[in-house]
């Protein structure tokens, strides 16, 4: 009976220790594809987060958690320069906002994301990827 549970005590470690690989190489992957920035800019918590995708493309993605609910924002997002999406955006039932596009992958660019409260002054963030 003593040496099942010295078994058992091995086999965990054994699990313990490929979990933690695989928790390494899930995260180096991650950190491979991901660019993010959060902040706090006017009345909002924002992640900004450009992923390489496995078609030649990346995704964007600009959450805002708002104010309050149904508060109206204007978004744009561009890749060096180049406008790839501008609108007014309205705060669902839990105050956020979430724009999510695709555009073609280059090897190295600068991601802007511009958004603020209709009718006043722009956050900016800037990564590139």
């Amino acid at each position: 009976m003593s040496i099942r549970p010295r078994h058992l005590a091995i086999g965990a470690a054994g699990v313990a220790v490929v979990g933690l690989v695989a928790g390494g190489a899930v995260w180096a992957v991650a950190d491979d594809n991901d660019v993010v920035r959060n902040g706090t800019c006017t009345t909002a918590n924002y992640e900004f987060e450009v992923e390489a995708e496995e078609n030649d493309t990346v995704e964007l993605n600009l959450e805002l958690l708002a104010a309050s609910v149904g508060e109206e924002w204007s978004v744009s997002l561009s890749q060096d320069g180049q406008l790839l999406y501008s609108g007014v955006r309205i705060a669902d039932d839990e105050a956020e906002i979430d724009v999510d596009i695709d555009a073609a992958a280059k090897k190295s660019a600068t991601y802007v994301a511009e958004f603020g409260p209709v009718g006043t002054r722009q956050c900016r963030v800037e990564l590139t990827h």
